[in-house]
């Protein structure tokens, strides 16, 4: 079910403890909350609100979510994987490499905005091949919607497996192979900027990899623009 008002507050001030990983793996799925969640966390942080038409709060449209068999380049859609703000992922089959991956597909109404995004995030992801970060294999455009194609990681986000009771040796397991995947993310010149649990995949073998680099940046490159998460961004970046 859906939050109180409570509990997400409790979730913004830091104070939801364990209880903070079963709110992300909520608001990974449900578009009202996540738009809900911005709006409390703007309110809290005394920038102004920004108006939700009754049609944004509902979510994405049914026409927005690809039918099984519909075709993206030379990926099919089998199911959805998950939706956010600027588009929704697929697992998908690749019959010429006879494999299953996973495909980010922009919503229409972003596309043009925000191609350069998800352009941004495969230029990031391609720059190494690590255990811990998720491997990009393909970026295009198909009738002006632009994807992305990435490895199918099937263990679910850390968020998710973190709303389950977890022994304190496998909880630090997890963080550490995360760690790795930033540092070596890191040692290619790119920052991630919205490193959260639901951000961090797990393999078919509980191995995590840092994914979601739709809003990273190169180290060169001015981090004054705002971005990421309130919960989890640093102090001078949320100030």
């Amino acid at each position: 079910p859906c939050p109180d008002e409570a509990a997400v507050l409790r979730y913004l001030a830091g104070e939801a403890g364990v209880e903070a990983f079963a709110l992300e793996a909520h608001v990974d799925r449900c578009a009202l909350c996540r738009r809900w969640f911005a709006e409390l966390a703007r309110t809290s942080l005394g920038l102004p609100a920004v108006a939700v038409s009754d049609d944004d709060a509902a979510g994405p449209s049914l026409g927005e979510h690809l039918p099984p068999g519909a075709e993206v380049g030379r990926y099919r859609v089998l199911r959805v994987l998950g939706s956010g703000g600027l588009g929704v992922v697929y697992a998908a089959s690749d019959p010429r490499l006879r494999r299953t991956v996973a495909l980010k597909v922009l919503r229409t109404e972003v596309a043009r905005n925000d191609a350069a995004r998800l352009l941004a995030e495969a230029r990031a992801m391609a720059k190494l091949s690590h255990p811990n970060v998720c491997a990009v294999l393909d970026v295009g455009v198909i009738e002006g919607r632009w994807f992305l194609a990435m490895a199918l990681l099937e263990g679910g986000t850390l968020a998710q497996w973190l709303a389950q009771p977890r022994p304190r040796a496998a909880i630090l397991q997890r963080f550490t192979e995360a760690a790795r995947g930033l540092l070596a993310v890191h040692r290619v010149g790119v920052i991630h900027r919205d490193f959260k649990p639901s951000n961090v995949l797990l393999d078919a073998h509980g191995t995590a990899q840092v994914s979601d680099f739709g809003l990273s940046a190169e180290l060169r490159e001015s981090t004054e623009a705002h971005g990421g998460t309130p919960h989890y961004m640093a102090p001078e970046q949320r100030d």
